[in-house]
């Protein structure tokens, strides 16, 4: 047993009954809706650029025997290791997987690969799923949000970190061995060798085929690679969660943020997690639904506008701001905020990367992307630094004719939804992204009745129905 009682404590989570981590009214739905949304950000991300480079990388070994898939190709033998890596890459390869409103980790990109990889070891019924999904959501999001929603907050990020790949191969080591039906005491060595193992910085090109994209499959791979060490007898020291020169001593900026520990029983980061319509940076995400509700009440056009002024705290500008030249590819379309800007306001959408794509080089678009202004509001900066769960924006369109039109918001849009709409909103990305007209409606049913699956793999293996919507329109991977 270790020294340090919090990491005591969070083993003990770790192997809490399902139905007690499922108790909270709402949270079988939610954590399905998770499910879902990562489900749909594996099958289109495995598709994409990056996807085919991953492949091409980890081909160069030769399969081993009884070797594991990386869903959504059941076709393919991979190590363990390597197909949890290309996971984790198809699950982040565009930047659109769920990310905690304290921690701005992408949890879908580290939790749901890590179910796939475990339940293909032994059969996983949809409820103990779901359970475990619960449980590293509220992992996650309490030690990246303890490093990243502190004071001040995005610390760890202006740092030049990631909290997805700092907290991730501790959140993955906490699924698998909860799927693997370890004991408390084999977690607490687990998870203490596991926070060695976080890398990742965030200063990366804006491409395709980014350093950034491959992180959260790294942190996977590492994972993977850290229970074989566990179980192999390798120790690491207890105390190192908490300890001096230890995981949050080595990775703290200033003050480490009040995110309460996981309690079984409570759920709040699966609920809470904003489910990322966009491929952008997450600092922006109130800014884009702000902008949209504006566009789609006055369905503007480029002409009409003569500015717009976004107000946003000096944190979100220093992550995500900057004078850029009009992008070129999807990629750069999705760091350019600005760009980003104008194109929701013209055309009040999601802005997924081939919405992105597609607006490159239009010229409406370009014209008012230089129109387009941001400004550090010290009373937003307030608010942002105050309260840990904000995202504040105000956006402000002054039209050709002096007409003023506002928005204002203190985090996105899905902070408001309830258990069936965030299902909804993962279904109805899910046809949007995969190119499956009557997809919606059969995702929504499947996967509200997660709860009842007797075995998870075999469901997502043998169900025709839910093959053809996660193949999509693609007859292959494009290698």
């Amino acid at each position: 047993m270790t020294d340090d009682p919090e990491l005591y404590r969070l083993a003990q989570y770790v192997v809490a009954p399902s139905g007690v981590l499922l108790e909270e009214p709402g949270t079988t739905m939610w954590a399905a809706a998770r499910l879902l949304d990562g489900l749909v950000c594996l099958a289109k991300g495995s598709r994409t650029e990056i996807a085919t480079t991953g492949r091409a990388a980890v081909h160069r070994r030769a399969p081993a025997r009884d070797a594991v898939r990386a869903w959504p190709d059941l076709e393919s033998p991979y190590f363990d290791d390597d197909a949890a890596f290309l996971m984790g890459l198809y699950a982040f390869s565009e930047n659109y997987c769920d990310t905690g409103l304290r921690s701005v980790a992408h949890m879908g990109s580290i939790v749901i690969p890590s179910l796939l990889v475990a339940a293909q070891a032994r059969p996983i019924a949809g409820r103990d799923a779901l359970a475990a999904i619960v449980m590293g959501y509220e992992i996650m999001e309490y030690l990246g949000g303890a490093l990243n929603g502190g004071q001040p907050r995005m610390g760890h990020q202006l740092r030049g970190f990631r909290p997805t790949a700092t907290v991730g191969p501790i959140t993955a080591v906490a699924v698998l061995a909860r799927m693997a039906g370890w004991s408390v005491d084999e977690c607490v060595q687990a998870l203490a060798l596991a926070c060695s193992q976080g890398g990742g910085l965030r200063r990366s090109p804006i491409a395709p085929t980014a350093a950034i994209r491959v992180q959260s499959g790294e942190a996977l791979r590492r994972a993977v690679t850290t229970l074989d060490l566990a179980e192999a007898g390798i120790v690491s020291d207890p105390d190192v969660l908490w300890a001096d020169g230890g995981f949050f001593s080595a990775y703290r900026t200033g003050q480490l943020g009040q995110v309460q520990a996981p309690v079984a029983g409570r759920s709040v980061a699966v609920r809470q997690a904003s489910m990322k319509l966009d491929a952008t940076p997450h600092t922006f995400a109130s800014v884009l639904d702000g902008v949209r509700a504006i566009g789609s009440q006055d369905h503007l056009e480029e002409p009409a506008v003569a500015s717009v002024v976004v107000h946003a705290p000096r944190a979100h500008i220093t992550i995500s701001g900057g004078t850029r030249g009009q992008p070129k590819n999807w990629a750069e379309a999705a760091g350019h905020i600005r760009f980003c800007v104008a194109l929701a306001l013209l055309h009040p959408t999601h802005l997924y990367p081939a919405v992105l794509d597609g607006a490159v080089g239009k010229a409406d678009v370009q014209r008012l992307t230089e129109r387009v202004t941001f400004v550090e509001d010290d009373e937003l900066s307030r608010v942002f630094e105050n309260d840990g769960g904000s995202w504040p924006a105000r956006v402000e369109v002054h039209l050709a004719d002096g007409q003023l039109r506002t928005a204002a918001l203190r985090a996105p849009d899905s902070i408001d939804w309830d258990a069936q709409e965030a299902l909804a909103y993962a279904a109805q990305k899910g046809r949007t992204l995969l190119g499956v007209p009557e997809a919606e409606q059969l995702l929504r049913d499947r996967f509200a009745d997660i709860d009842r699956w007797v075995d998870v793999w075999e469901q997502l293996r043998d169900d025709e129905a839910l093959r053809s919507v996660f193949e999509g329109e693609s007859t292959g991977h494009g290698d």
